[in-house]
């Protein structure tokens, strides 16, 4: 038995499937739309470094000292420093892979700024995989190296603000 509306000799049949036709399409594919996803983003990993440089570990009995400053990003493995120091020439700067009472191997080398060192002085050192990991472990100091001391006049073990 065949149902249809007939108005005056209108079928309304053919519109009327139609129209329900459509709808279930819509309803279809609107129900199948993929959600957009954004890309998580990283978080950048940002440490904060501090140093007090002094005579303590190298018994040296300078009256030498010195501060670092500084930040490391891990995704760029460049740690950023900003040095002072007072009383002292330096020869060389140097961060050595080792705890405070402890001689290490050298990490990097802190630039001069032309022909000698500047306090206060201030740049960047790339990090290896070592370095990265004593650092994040507090095992990596900073070594400044006179003429009349030349194992190191004054030194400071790197220290995560935590």
């Amino acid at each position: 038995m065949k149902t249809s509306i007939n108005l005056k000799g209108i079928s309304f049949r053919k519109p009327i499937l139609m129209f329900g036709a459509i709808f279930c399409m819509l309803a279809l594919f609107s129900a199948c739309k993929k959600k957009s996803v954004r890309p998580t983003e990283k978080k950048e990993i940002e440490y904060n470094i501090t140093s007090g440089v002094n005579a303590t570990n190298t018994k040296t009995g300078s009256t030498a000292t010195g501060t670092l400053t500084a930040t490391y990003k891990k995704s760029t493995k460049k740690l950023s420093y900003r040095l002072t120091f007072s009383d002292i020439n330096p020869e060389s700067i140097n961060l050595h892979l080792g705890t405070a009472t402890e001689l290490g191997t050298l990490v990097a080398n802190i630039k001069k700024d032309g022909a000698k060192y500047n306090s206060p002085s201030s740049g960047t050192v790339d990090l290896n995989e070592a370095g990265e990991k004593a650092l994040l472990e507090d095992k990596v100091y900073l070594n400044i190296v006179s003429t009349k001391f030349p194992a190191g006049e004054i030194r400071g073990q790197l220290l995560l603000k935590k």
